[in-house]
């Protein structure tokens, strides 16, 4: 969030995310998918794997992609490489209203589209994503 952070380029972005994940405390990254803080995708995944961290499929973003430029085609950049490289992802529904708690048809579809593998997708079981938050 722009309150939160200032966009510093593509390298940097990169390298302060992939820092952030060398804290063992760090588990997941939401929001991994805006053009407003441009990042290289291979790398951030692949720390993503170095680290055991898992990135966020929000659905909220593909709700609203003009607040989220970028999202669609951020997405099939990243969530192919996490099945590469084997990287965890969890689906958000990042609702912003009570009425879309727990509505992820929209990154449903695009998981779909992209026929993501399910067993990257921690909260689709409670045993696997337990496991994922206990044994870093």
């Amino acid at each position: 969030h722009g309150l939160c952070y200032e966009d510093e380029g593509v390298v940097k972005n990169t390298d302060n995310v992939i820092r952030c994940m060398m804290d063992p405390k760090v588990r997941f990254i939401s929001h991994p998918d805006a053009n407003t803080y441009p990042m290289d995708y291979k790398a951030w995944v692949e720390g993503a794997k170095e680290y055991n961290v898992a990135l966020e499929m929000n659905n909220s973003s593909l709700r609203k992609p003009a607040l989220r430029p970028g999202c669609m085609d951020n997405y099939r950049v990243m969530l192919p490489l996490c099945m590469e490289y084997g990287v965890n992802i969890i689906v958000n529904s990042d609702a912003h209203d009570p009425s879309q708690v727990g509505d992820f048809s929209l990154a449903e579809r695009f998981l779909n589209e992209i026929q993501m593998d399910e067993n990257l997708i921690l909260n689709l079981d409670l045993v696997k994503l337990k496991a994922f938050l206990l044994n870093p």
